[in-house]
């Protein structure tokens, strides 16, 4: 299912019209790779599990969007449309994104978490700007193999503590005042 998260984000940003073709970090900086329009490279690093049942496990997945964007040297001139630019795009591809359920079994739609420039010096030199965006969204996990039969519930043992505990009689007493067992019929 994780990676139909990730099918799931990439057709929808293909339909939006982002190039998300695979490409190699490495090829970037050796100038080996030109974009004519930016890059987005995506994937799941990270996921935290929460237990829902028994056998049921909620994973909150982590997404990382890397977009690539490919600038001249050029000096300063221009700068500001440029990086008026690059910030539509990260719009647009928030805006694509959100809530979207990517028509999947998922948990939670897709919430974005963060974005943030993790341009390093090396893709600077480059000609590269490179951009973070974050989003999560959550699968559920069941085990089906094999599952352990339980039985019927049969009974339940209800205990009762009374507060607060200034009454006369109760000073200092532990465990519970009073208990119930309830028996289960069919």
């Amino acid at each position: 299912m994780i990676a139909e998260v990730v099918v799931g984000i990439l057709e929808k940003l293909k339909a939006a019209g982002l190039d998300v073709r695979e490409y190699s970090f490495k090829n970037l900086v050796d100038g080996t790779v030109s974009l004519t329009r930016p890059a987005v490279n995506i994937s799941c690093n990270t996921a935290d599990f929460q237990k829902v049942t028994i056998n049921t496990w909620k994973a909150k997945l982590n997404i990382s969007l890397i977009v690539v964007f490919q600038h001249l040297k050029g000096g300063s001139t221009g700068e500001a449309l440029r990086k008026e630019g690059v910030y539509k795009i990260l719009e647009a591809i928030i805006q694509a994104l959100l809530l979207q359920k990517l028509d999947l079994e998922l948990q939670n739609p897709l919430f974005p978490m963060s974005f943030r420039n993790v341009t390093t010096e090396k893709y600077a030199n480059a000609g590269y700007q490179l951009y973070q965006i974050n989003f999560w969204t959550s699968i559920n996990f069941t085990r089906t193999d094999e599952a352990e039969d339980w039985g019927n519930l049969t009974s339940i043992m209800a205990e009762y503590y009374l507060q607060p505990r200034t009454y006369t009689g109760m000073q200092g007493v532990t465990g519970p005042e009073a208990y119930d067992i309830m028996d289960m019929t069919v």
